[in-house]
């Protein structure tokens, strides 16, 4: 986004994944005058004039920092979860850390779904991922995510946890009463990312980038499957996903697929079909006999 007219180039990256790029007055006050101070910013905001010569001091540098009300904002999170717990962000134990996100598909399903929505633990890398019809259908899925990883076998490993922190974007749907409902009834801690800065969302944004490649790829062998079908390209790729193996987030060496390492089975891709491979249903003799349209 070129913000201007200046007397110096200015470019400005402020773009969340997967979304339209937008520029608040503040960011764009900040890309014309520089490192200004609160007060300045919200004089001119008010008297909607941008160079105004006298109306707040420019802001100094305080011990190498920038005292720069727009920089700090971009600098400072959110205090969610306490002092004590923070250690889930650093990658200590499975299931203590999950990072949740939404994405928007451009071509309606047939069931006329239109978001995906995905947790991912940042430990074993392990992505849940769900179809929905709406962003507010979120806390539906909150719950069916709470069942799937209390009650199915395969998630044994990621339910030792003391604790769980879902970590997601200000977006509404993550910061309304509801939702901190349902993080209030599972006993759960909520932290969000801090405002302009999309890198604290970027190890599930490489998750979406990584799974849509995977979609493409599916859709390159097997060019004749409508669009319409994406979800379950999405629910192939996701699944090859979460058995191939990958790099921890600070380990140098490959460790086990994210399968293994959540449910402590070996995973295995040897078994799995190709997407849109042509496969044949046998339907008994009795059954099609009292059915008049059959296929």
């Amino acid at each position: 986004v070129f913000i201007g007219p200046t007397k110096w180039d200015v470019l400005l990256l402020y773009k969340d994944f997967d979304t339209t790029p937008t520029v608040d007055p503040y960011m764009e006050l900040h890309a014309v005058t520089g490192h200004v101070s609160d007060t300045y910013l919200k004089f001119a905001l008010e008297s909607e004039n941008v160079l105004l010569p006298n109306t707040g001091p420019i802001t100094k540098l305080h011990g190498g920092h920038c005292d720069c009300v727009v920089c700090k904002r971009a600098k400072n999170t959110r205090p969610h979860v306490p002092a004590n717990r923070t250690r889930a962000l650093e990658d200590s134990n499975p299931g203590e850390c999950f990072f949740l996100d939404t994405k928007s598909i451009s071509v309606y399903s047939y069931e006329d779904q239109k978001y995906l929505i995905a947790f991912i633990c940042k430990h074993t890398k392990y992505a849940f991922q769900y179809v929905v019809h709406l962003k507010s259908d979120i806390y539906v899925i909150m719950q069916q995510f709470h069942r799937d990883l209390n009650t199915n076998p395969d998630f044994k490993n990621l339910r030792d946890a003391d604790f769980v922190v879902i970590n997601s974007d200000n977006a509404s749907e993550f910061i309304s009463s509801e939702f901190d409902d349902n993080i209030f009834d599972f006993q759960w801690h909520h932290r969000t990312s801090a405002f302009y800065k999309h890198t604290d969302q970027s190890f599930i944004e490489r998750y979406w980038r990584t799974a849509e490649e995977m979609v493409r790829a599916c859709y390159f062998g097997a060019p004749d499957l409508d669009y319409r079908t994406w979800p379950y390209a999405w629910q192939h790729a996701n699944f090859i996903y979460n058995r191939m193996p990958k790099r921890r987030t600070f380990a140098s060496e490959i460790t086990d697929p994210p399968f293994t390492l959540a449910s402590g089975k070996p995973s295995d891709l040897r078994s799995v079909w190709h997407f849109g491979e042509l496969m044949f249903v046998h339907r008994p003799v009795e059954v099609r006999q009292n059915e008049k349209n059959f296929g």
